[in-house]
């Protein structure tokens, strides 16, 4: 057994080393960052009292786009008790204004700080499981998160 202890050793410290590197940073929902476009700061708590579809998206992603229309359809039907914060990366921001207007997006837009707070932002609502854009999380009225990685066109029932 003794002898085999050099080998279990760094069996042991390779598999730690590559469980660290793996690791995703875990963020609390209250410490995150966003502001809307005008740079005045968001904050999930603002919209206590609604149900909150986050939207993680981004202009360069198809299917994100193509969304769009449902969404606005559905913040529109359900405004009374559903606000769609819809968190965009940073890529093209410049075009954003622009690109939202000619959607005619009806539902709040919002942004990390800074480019390196983007990954933590996403990893923070998909509990360090995010796969990629659009990804969907639902908080009830209170901010507990009830869905993670689902569809916006799951929600409804939780809404009645």
């Amino acid at each position: 057994m003794i002898r085999n202890l050099p080998v279990i050793s760094i069996l042991l410290f390779s598999h730690l080393m590559c469980w660290s590197q793996s690791a995703k940073p875990t963020v609390s929902l209250a410490d995150i960052k966003l502001s809307f476009l005008d740079n005045k700061p968001c904050k999930i708590e603002d919209f206590k009292g609604k149900f909150i579809l986050i939207d993680i998206w981004g202009q360069g992603c198809s299917p994100c786009v193509e969304s769009i229309p449902e969404l606005i359809k559905l913040q529109e039907k359900h405004k009374d008790k559903l606000v769609i914060l819809a968190i965009n990366d940073r890529i093209y921001l410049e075009k954003l204004p622009k690109f939202l207007k000619q959607h005619k997006v009806n539902y709040p837009v919002v942004i990390p700080p800074t480019d390196d707070d983007v990954m933590q932002v996403y990893y923070a609502f998909s509990d360090g499981k995010f796969k990629g854009f659009p990804y969907y999380v639902l908080l009830d009225d209170n901010g507990k998160v009830l869905l993670r990685n689902t569809w916006y066109n799951k929600i409804e029932p939780y809404l009645k």
